[in-house]
Protein backbone atom coordinates (compact mmCIF):
# COMPACT_ATOMS: atom_id res chain seq x y z
CA UNK A 1 0.00 0.00 0.00
CA UNK A 2 1.19 3.52 -0.66
CA UNK A 3 2.16 5.79 2.21
CA UNK A 4 -0.72 8.19 1.49
CA UNK A 5 -3.46 8.24 -1.08
CA UNK A 6 -4.86 11.43 -2.57
CA UNK A 7 -8.56 11.55 -3.43
CA UNK A 8 -8.84 12.81 -6.98
CA UNK A 9 -10.49 16.20 -7.14
CA UNK A 10 -10.85 16.76 -3.40
CA UNK A 11 -7.27 17.29 -2.33
CA UNK A 12 -7.84 15.11 0.74
CA UNK A 13 -5.12 12.71 1.80
CA UNK A 14 -5.71 9.39 3.50
CA UNK A 15 -2.89 7.57 5.22
CA UNK A 16 -3.37 3.94 6.25
CA UNK A 17 -2.95 3.06 9.90
CA UNK A 18 0.15 0.98 10.64
CA UNK A 19 -0.68 -2.67 11.17
CA UNK A 20 0.40 -3.94 14.60
CA UNK A 21 0.30 -7.57 13.44
CA UNK A 22 3.10 -9.24 11.50
CA UNK A 23 0.71 -10.28 8.70
CA UNK A 24 -0.61 -7.11 6.99
CA UNK A 25 -3.68 -8.94 5.65
CA UNK A 26 -5.13 -8.87 9.16
CA UNK A 27 -5.63 -5.13 8.84
CA UNK A 28 -8.65 -5.44 6.57
CA UNK A 29 -10.02 -2.05 7.56
CA UNK A 30 -7.13 -0.29 5.80
CA UNK A 31 -7.64 -2.27 2.61
CA UNK A 32 -11.40 -1.79 2.59
CA UNK A 33 -11.01 1.95 3.16
CA UNK A 34 -8.96 2.06 -0.04
CA UNK A 35 -11.68 0.18 -1.92
CA UNK A 36 -9.72 -3.07 -2.20
CA UNK A 37 -11.00 -6.53 -1.41
CA UNK A 38 -9.06 -8.60 1.11
CA UNK A 39 -10.25 -11.95 -0.16
CA UNK A 40 -12.30 -12.60 2.98
CA UNK A 41 -15.41 -10.70 1.84
CA UNK A 42 -17.48 -11.75 -1.11
CA UNK A 43 -17.80 -8.88 -3.58
CA UNK A 44 -21.50 -9.73 -4.05
CA UNK A 45 -22.31 -10.06 -0.36
CA UNK A 46 -24.34 -6.83 -0.14
CA UNK A 47 -28.09 -7.39 -0.29
CA UNK A 48 -30.38 -4.34 -0.02
CA UNK A 49 -32.54 -4.11 3.11
CA UNK A 50 -35.87 -2.36 3.61
CA UNK A 51 -37.82 -1.58 6.78
CA UNK A 52 -41.22 -1.06 5.14
CA UNK A 53 -41.12 2.72 5.30
CA UNK A 54 -42.79 4.56 2.43
CA UNK A 55 -40.05 7.21 2.62
CA UNK A 56 -37.36 4.77 1.59
CA UNK A 57 -39.38 2.80 -0.99
CA UNK A 58 -37.93 4.50 -4.09
CA UNK A 59 -34.38 4.12 -2.79
CA UNK A 60 -35.01 0.45 -2.10
CA UNK A 61 -36.37 -0.11 -5.62
CA UNK A 62 -33.25 1.51 -7.08
CA UNK A 63 -30.96 -0.58 -4.88
CA UNK A 64 -32.82 -3.74 -5.88
CA UNK A 65 -32.39 -2.93 -9.57
CA UNK A 66 -28.65 -2.42 -9.06
CA UNK A 67 -28.45 -5.60 -6.99
CA UNK A 68 -30.27 -7.56 -9.68
CA UNK A 69 -28.09 -6.22 -12.46
CA UNK A 70 -25.00 -7.21 -10.46
CA UNK A 71 -26.24 -10.75 -9.86
CA UNK A 72 -25.09 -13.53 -12.16
CA UNK A 73 -27.77 -14.73 -14.59
CA UNK A 74 -27.78 -18.24 -13.17
CA UNK A 75 -28.23 -16.86 -9.62
CA UNK A 76 -31.14 -14.48 -10.33
CA UNK A 77 -33.74 -17.13 -9.58
CA UNK A 78 -32.66 -16.94 -5.92
CA UNK A 79 -32.55 -13.12 -5.72
CA UNK A 80 -36.07 -12.71 -4.30
CA UNK A 81 -35.30 -15.13 -1.47
CA UNK A 82 -32.12 -13.19 -0.62
CA UNK A 83 -34.00 -9.89 -0.66
CA UNK A 84 -36.84 -11.17 1.52
CA UNK A 85 -34.40 -12.39 4.17
CA UNK A 86 -33.05 -8.83 4.51
CA UNK A 87 -36.46 -7.22 5.15
CA UNK A 88 -37.31 -5.85 8.60
CA UNK A 89 -40.35 -4.45 10.37
CA UNK A 90 -43.71 -4.32 8.60
CA UNK A 91 -42.17 -5.35 5.27
CA UNK A 92 -40.96 -8.61 6.79
CA UNK A 93 -44.33 -9.29 8.40
CA UNK A 94 -46.09 -8.77 5.08
CA UNK A 95 -43.63 -10.93 3.15
CA UNK A 96 -44.02 -13.79 5.61
CA UNK A 97 -47.69 -14.04 4.65
CA UNK A 98 -46.79 -14.81 1.00
CA UNK A 99 -46.26 -18.27 -0.48
CA UNK A 100 -42.59 -18.92 -1.16
CA UNK A 101 -43.07 -20.65 -4.50
CA UNK A 102 -44.73 -17.53 -5.94
CA UNK A 103 -41.37 -15.74 -5.85
CA UNK A 104 -39.11 -18.43 -7.24
CA UNK A 105 -37.65 -18.09 -10.69
CA UNK A 106 -36.47 -15.24 -12.88
CA UNK A 107 -39.53 -13.02 -12.28
CA UNK A 108 -39.54 -13.46 -8.49
CA UNK A 109 -38.07 -10.02 -7.75
CA UNK A 110 -40.52 -8.28 -10.08
CA UNK A 111 -43.43 -10.08 -8.40
CA UNK A 112 -42.10 -9.15 -4.98
CA UNK A 113 -41.81 -5.45 -5.89
CA UNK A 114 -45.31 -5.50 -7.44
CA UNK A 115 -46.76 -7.00 -4.26
CA UNK A 116 -45.07 -4.36 -2.14
CA UNK A 117 -46.17 -1.58 -4.50
CA UNK A 118 -49.80 -2.73 -4.16
CA UNK A 119 -49.57 -2.92 -0.37
CA UNK A 120 -50.43 -0.11 2.07
CA UNK A 121 -46.75 0.08 3.09
CA UNK A 122 -45.80 2.07 0.01
CA UNK A 123 -48.73 4.49 0.00
CA UNK A 124 -47.59 7.85 1.21
CA UNK A 125 -49.63 9.73 3.76
CA UNK A 126 -50.88 13.16 2.80
CA UNK A 127 -48.62 15.97 3.95
CA UNK A 128 -50.39 18.16 6.51
CA UNK A 129 -53.45 15.90 6.40
CA UNK A 130 -54.45 16.84 9.94
CA UNK A 131 -54.26 20.59 9.32
CA UNK A 132 -56.12 20.27 6.01
CA UNK A 133 -58.92 18.29 7.62
CA UNK A 134 -59.21 20.65 10.61
CA UNK A 135 -59.38 23.64 8.26
CA UNK A 136 -62.07 21.92 6.20
CA UNK A 137 -64.23 21.12 9.21
CA UNK A 138 -63.78 24.61 10.72
CA UNK A 139 -65.70 26.27 7.86
CA UNK A 140 -69.04 27.43 9.26
CA UNK A 141 -71.67 29.58 7.70
CA UNK A 142 -72.66 32.55 9.86
CA UNK A 143 -76.25 33.07 10.86
CA UNK A 144 -78.26 34.70 8.04
CA UNK A 145 -75.19 34.71 5.75
CA UNK A 146 -76.18 34.26 2.10
CA UNK A 147 -74.69 31.23 0.37
CA UNK A 148 -73.15 33.40 -2.38
CA UNK A 149 -71.19 35.39 0.19
CA UNK A 150 -70.16 32.24 2.09
CA UNK A 151 -68.72 30.62 -1.05
CA UNK A 152 -66.65 33.66 -2.02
Amino acid sequence: LPKATICIGSGARFAPRPCPLPNPLHCASDLVSFGMQTGREKPDSYVPAWDGSSRTWRRYCKEVSWFLSGTKANQRQYAAAKLITRLTGPARLLSMSWRQRDFEGEQGVAKMLQCFAASPLVRRSLPNAASTMSEYFSFRRKVNEPIAQFLV
